[in-house]
């Protein structure tokens, strides 16, 4: 009698990711960067009052971008849109008390010149670490929507890669130029190392 021949597993192989999940992945790559961009604050803010709202703008601002995405929107309609939004976003938690309902209004962008002027008179004597609020605050979220947008839109519609690090990069060492040495050496590593991981993905 022969031996019953056992058959052998067959040998199996990772299935390719599909674009969804790379999609995916790139996103939340580059969500993580932008939110280390704003981690950076720490350096002119006291506390960490501003991270959950610098925080939900990324990640308002990265996720309504992957949506977008993967409706297949025109880059003509949805880099305005992804502005819009998060102006919206910003106006929302800063301004909530002077918006007509939902909508910004025209007290909305009085208090946001008066706010903007505030820091204008105080840029020249005011010393790092200061108080997350007024002006200050608005600011620091006028300065992330623009990050948000840009590394969106060199990321995911231009297929940039570096390029799409440049405007969180710029405004990180910006802050740094003008922050007290806190979380210095902490904040750029962990910058870095997520810039890596963001180009990585966007490959």
């Amino acid at each position: 009698m022969t031996a019953a021949t056992v058959p052998r597993p067959a040998n199996r192989t990772a299935a390719p990711a599909t674009a969804f999940d790379r999609d995916l992945a790139a996103t939340i790559a580059v969500t993580a960067y932008s939110f280390m961009v704003a981690v950076g604050f720490a350096r002119v803010f006291s506390g960490w009052d501003f991270l959950t709202d610098l925080g939900l703008l990324v990640v308002v601002g990265h996720g309504t971008s992957f949506v977008l995405r993967r409706l297949r929107v025109s880059a003509c309609m949805a880099i305005p849109l992804l502005l819009v939004e998060l102006l919206w976003v910003l106006a929302s938690y800063q301004y909530r008390s002077t918006l007509a309902g939902i909508v910004p209004w025209k007290a909305t962008w009085q208090q946001f010149r008066l706010d903007i002027s505030v820091v204008q008179d105080q840029f020249q004597t005011a010393v790092a670490p200061v108080i997350y609020e007024v002006g200050w605050a608005a600011l620091a979220g006028l300065a992330m929507v623009l990050v948000i947008v840009m590394a969106d839109a060199f990321a995911f519609r231009a297929e940039a890669r570096g390029e799409a690090l440049v405007p969180g990069g710029v405004l990180f060492v910006f802050i740094a130029a003008l922050g007290s040495p806190r979380l210095r050496v902490g904040s750029t590593v962990l910058l870095i190392g997520a810039g890596v991981v963001a180009v990585v993905a966007l490959r």
